[in-house]
């Protein structure tokens, strides 16, 4: 795991060369950081590496640089469009960005109990499904053409916020429906 500054600007598919003092993760308090990282594979940390230099781009799949390309685009657009925190809040309840959340309104939300609001779930795999429908719908698509739609939206959808546990839980429930209605 490597720390770095806002700049140079990284993207998806970047190769880099790094030169970094690696050291083990630790436990942070009464935080398991260590046992944290490893459930990821991680087993060595940099804070802030010495140098690094991007060596070639375009090296990642081109479906998801694709998708995360769209992700960026509608995040650019929600903050061009709507002031802070709302548009960070938006971010959050659309597409899982909860870094841009301030960190007193993710303070907030802890001590309410409702940091699930920004969590990826259920909720958003609905929201997906309704914009598909509907656009299916709206062009003529038949029942089977809708289904289609919609199993290839909410796949884009899981890889376009990166395949959490909880988004793919969600679609899978999203797409055994489906499923279940074109069977009857």
């Amino acid at each position: 795991l490597i720390k770095t500054g806002l700049y140079p600007e990284l993207a998806y598919g970047d190769a880099l060369r790094i030169r970094c003092a690696l050291a083990s993760p630790e436990p942070i308090e009464d935080f398991a950081y260590d046992r944290y990282l490893e459930r990821f594979g991680i087993y060595a940390v940099c804070w802030q590496p010495e140098d690094m230099v991007v060596i070639a781009n375009g090296q990642g799949n081109v479906v998801v640089g694709a998708l995360l390309q769209v992700k960026q685009r509608f995040l650019r657009t929600v903050n061009a469009l709507y002031p802070e925190p709302e548009s960070a809040l938006l971010d959050g309840l659309l597409v899982g960005a909860k870094r841009s959340l301030p960190e007193d309104v993710q303070e907030n939300f802890k001590r309410t109990g409702l940091t699930h609001i920004v969590a990826l779930s259920g909720y958003n795999i609905s929201i997906i499904v309704g914009i598909v429908f509907n656009i299916g719908i709206y062009v003529g698509c038949g029942r089977r053409g809708v289904s289609l739609l919609l199993v290839v939206g909410l796949v884009a959808f899981v890889l376009l916020v990166g395949a959490q546990s909880s988004i793919v839980r969600a679609a899978i429930m999203g797409l055994l429906i489906i499923g279940i209605k074109n069977s009857g």
